[in-house]
């Protein structure tokens, strides 16, 4: 199996990621680290990827074209996915891995993020960003909602399957047009295909929260953006089921700020009214890439450039009887 760290502009993150991937038993096959941070730190990322880590240099920004890039140098039949601000325990590898020869439907696994042990979390940050997952193992197949499974920060895939729904979606997740929702496309596409998504509570991240509350809610503007996007996409290639969350989702930013403003104060109530904006900002723009077919990226061999414009369109993936 393979383990891939997506990063941009974290050497000090990421150095402590890789300190924690260093260590685990049992070991991967090959470590990859995918960058694509601005030249002056991306020497200082270069230069923490030392033997047995493999440095791939991308210039083209967004995580979704970056889990590509991964997906094409990977080598091995599971690819495992962690966020450059995580730790990872000891038996992580092992028990996301494990999914695979255990469940022989399984195209992807997750698993649990808990508390990161050098950063607390904040008094004003709600819980859910370092802590989710509960002890109990579940499969989940089509048209369970992405959201209530798992996150990209603790994913893996049967490469196979990745391969047989055309790679992952470049338009999708920070940095990319679409700025979010990469791991949410990729997991559903991957059940809308047949295969199943089993959560194992044995495969543990930490997850260090967001610096300052400002930060948190840009990453919540984001969240429901790319939402948006991912639902406007996928209706366009004719899936109704993501605009069903997105509905849910706009319907629920709407009500909580009116029963919570009272208890929350102004600067929650008007945060879940900027999500619902988002969600509707995102959904138009979405609209509009799936008319333009933005890049998206296909499962081929890897390739020398790093130009998305040579990442050809995907197929569309038939819905799963």
């Amino acid at each position: 199996m393979t383990v891939a760290v997506c990063t941009r502009n974290r050497p000090g993150p990421l150095q402590d990621c890789l300190a924690s991937i260093a260590v685990l038993d049992p070991a991967p096959d090959a470590v990859i680290v995918v960058d694509q941070s601005d030249p002056a730190k991306a020497e200082r990322v270069r230069a923490l990827c030392g033997s047995p880590v493999r440095y791939v240099r991308s210039e083209p920004r967004g995580l979704g074209f970056a889990r590509q890039i991964a997906f094409l140098h990977c080598l091995t039949e599971v690819l495992l996915f962690t966020d450059d601000d995580c730790l990872v325990g000891q038996q992580w590898a092992g028990a996301l891995g494990e999914v695979f020869w255990v469940h022989h439907t399984a195209g992807a696994s997750v698993g649990a993020c808990r508390p990161h042990p050098a950063h607390p979390l904040p008094a004003w940050a709600p819980a859910w960003i370092t802590e989710w997952g509960d002890d109990d193992p579940k499969i989940f197949r089509h048209p369970a909602d992405p959201a209530t499974i798992g996150g990209g920060l603790n994913m893996g895939f049967r490469v196979s399957a990745i391969r047989e729904i055309g790679g992952f979606d470049a338009r999708f997740g920070p940095g990319a047009p679409l700025r979010n929702a990469d791991d949410a496309d990729s997991l559903h596409r991957v059940m809308r295909a047949g295969w199943a998504v089993v959560y194992t509570p044995d495969a543990v991240v930490s997850h260090c929260p967001p610096r300052d509350r400002s930060a948190h809610e840009a990453n919540e503007h984001s969240y429901g953006f790319g939402l948006g996007a991912w639902s406007a996409v996928a209706s366009a290639e004719g899936d109704d089921v993501p605009t069903r969350w997105w509905w849910d989702a706009f319907r629920r930013a709407l009500v909580r700020s009116v029963r919570c403003a009272p208890f929350d104060g102004p600067r929650a109530t008007v945060q879940r009214l900027r999500v619902a904006v988002e969600l509707c900002r995102g959904r138009w723009v979405g609209t509009r890439a799936a008319r333009r077919q933005l890049p998206f990226g296909e499962a081929r061999a890897p390739f020398k450039s790093a130009d998305p414009r040579e990442i050809p369109l995907r197929t569309r993936v038939p819905r799963a009887s």
